[in-house]
C-alpha cells in the first residue's frame, strides 16, 4: 500500500524553491509530464492515487502566450462525489509559462468559494446522474465531463471531470478571461462571491 506522508505545505515549500521544470525526458501515459517532474522533486511514488499528499492533491496547468490558463483543468476520472469533493478540499496548484518556468503556486480550496461550491453542487451530480459519457461539454458551465483517452483497439474511451479553462483561470486569478465564452453569463455571480 502507498504511504502518503507529505503534507501540502511541505510540498509547497519545496516547489517554491524551484524556478523551471525540465520535462523533456518525461514520457508518461497516466500523468502529465509537469506533474511527473514535480512528484520526482518531492520524492513521491509516481502513481495516480486518489490523493498525492496526506492532506491533499497536486495539480498542474500551463499558461498560454496571453498568460491565461491554456487548457481545461483536470480534476480526475473517478466519478464518486465524495472523492471529488475530498480532492477539491485542498489542492496544491502549480502553473508554468511557455518556458516551463513556475509562475503560479498556491494552496487552493475551491469549494470554500460559494460560487464554485454552488456550481459543484449543481453540475457534478448532474454529470454523474446522466453518466459522464452521455454529457456534452455544453450541458454544464464550470465543471465539465471531457474525454481524456482516445480509446482504440479494445480500450474504451474514458471521461474525466474538469473545470473549464476560463473558470479555472477565474479560480486561480479571480478574473474571468475577456475572450472566453464558457459560462460567461455567470461572471456577475462569480464576482459577487469574491466580495
Amino acid at each position: 500500500m502507498y504511504n502518503i506522508c507529505m503534507k501540502l505545505q511541505e510540498a509547497y515549500n519545496i516547489i517554491k524553491k524551484e524556478s523551471t521544470l525540465n520535462t523533456e525526458q518525461e514520457h508518461i501515459n497516466n500523468k502529465g509530464s509537469m506533474g511527473h517532474v514535480l512528484e520526482k522533486i518531492l520524492g513521491l511514488n509516481l502513481n495516480s492515487n486518489v490523493k498525492d499528499f496526506e492532506d491533499g492533491e497536486l495539480k498542474t496547468f500551463h499558461y498560454n502566450e496571453r498568460n491565461e490558463v491554456k487548457e481545461d483543468f483536470r480534476i480526475g476520472s473517478r466519478w464518486n462525489l465524495n472523492e471529488i469533493k475530498e480532492k477539491l478540499n485542498n489542492l496544491l496548484v502549480v502553473g508554468t509559462n511557455l518556458n516551463n518556468e513556475i509562475i503560479f503556486i498556491e494552496i487552493l480550496r475551491p469549494l470554500e468559494n460559494i460560487f464554485f461550491l454552488k456550481q459543484f453542487e449543481i453540475e457534478v451530480p448532474f454529470i454523474i446522474d446522466k453518466g459522464p459519457m452521455n454529457c456534452s461539454q455544453s450541458d454544464t458551465n464550470v465543471f465539465i465531463a471531457k474525454t481524456q483517452s482516445r480509446g482504440g483497439e479494445g480500450v474504451p474511451k474514458k471521461r474525466s471531470l474538469y473545470i473549464s479553462r476560463p473558470w479555472a483561470h477565474a479560480l486561480f486569478h479571480g478574473t474571468y478571461p475577456k475572450r472566453a465564452r464558457k459560462g460567461k453569463h455567470l461572471v456577475a455571480e462569480f464576482e459577487l462571491s469574491l466580495k
